[in-house]
């Protein structure tokens, strides 16, 4: 009767393992390549695990996941690096791996957004200077930090984001909203922060127009006082 019953355990251990996997396996390959290590905030202390992580981003042209940055042990130094850092650049090199152009525009456009996000998530200090990708940068003040720079959505369906500042702000911030006209409404125009409610997420709403073809681009752009400004990428289907 032992001998069974531990036969019995062992084959439900079994079980439970398998199904852990399958289901690891699953979210990593809808939530993308770097889903595990954002859970814990940090990405993988080996060079090589980057550099094929990097590589797997841009052959799936997975902008977000190419740019947004994490914390790290790089070279045994720890900083906040994503797939621009100049090793993992010349890895890519290394490997024969293209990055368009247009993957580099992006990182650079939202470089604040991605800084902010991150800083925001793993309580880095916004007076001190951080390593960033090789080099010394203040985490980002007067910024803002959006829940997602990219969204897929369907035709005549709506859309929604939500954002918040990256510090408290000194004075009201009127953040103002507009989208690509002829391929989305807004719903959400304008927002306000105050010394109160700037760590609070609000929420932008709008919706897709039908399309005269297969799919198409929009952005919705989010422009305030001094500068401060963002911008999601709003994948529109039939």
């Amino acid at each position: 009767m032992n001998k069974r019953a531990d036969v019995t355990i062992a084959t439900v251990i079994l079980i439970i393992l398998g199904l852990v996997v399958l289901v690891m396996l699953i979210l990593g390959f809808n939530k993308g390549t770097d889903f595990f290590f954002n859970i814990f905030e940090r990405g993988p202390t080996d060079l090589q695990s980057l550099v094929e992580a990097c590589s797997l981003q841009v052959s799936a042209n997975l902008n977000v996941d190419f740019c947004k940055y994490q914390l790290t042990d790089i070279l045994g130094d720890e900083e906040v690096v994503n797939c621009e850092h100049p090793i993992i650049r010349s890895g890519l090199d290394n490997k024969g791996v293209i990055v368009p152009q247009s993957m580099t525009d992006y990182c650079a456009q939202n470089k604040a957004t991605f800084l902010a996000k991150v800083c925001d998530k793993i309580a880095l200090s916004k007076k001190e200077q951080t390593k960033v990708n090789g080099g010394l940068e203040n985490c980002p003040i007067n910024s803002l930090i959006l829940s997602t720079t990219a969204l897929n959505i369907q035709e005549e369906k709506n859309g929604e984001f939500k954002i918040k500042l990256a510090s408290k702000p000194t004075n009201d911030v009127d953040i103002i909203l507009s989208g690509s006209p002829d391929l989305i409404e807004m719903v959400t125009k304008s927002l306000k922060f105050t010394s109160e409610n700037w760590n609070i997420q609000q929420m932008v709403e709008f919706k897709a127009k039908k399309l005269d073809s297969s799919n198409g681009v929009a952005f919705v752009e989010l422009n305030g006082q001094n500068g401060l400004s963002g911008k999601v990428q709003v994948t529109i289907t039939k």
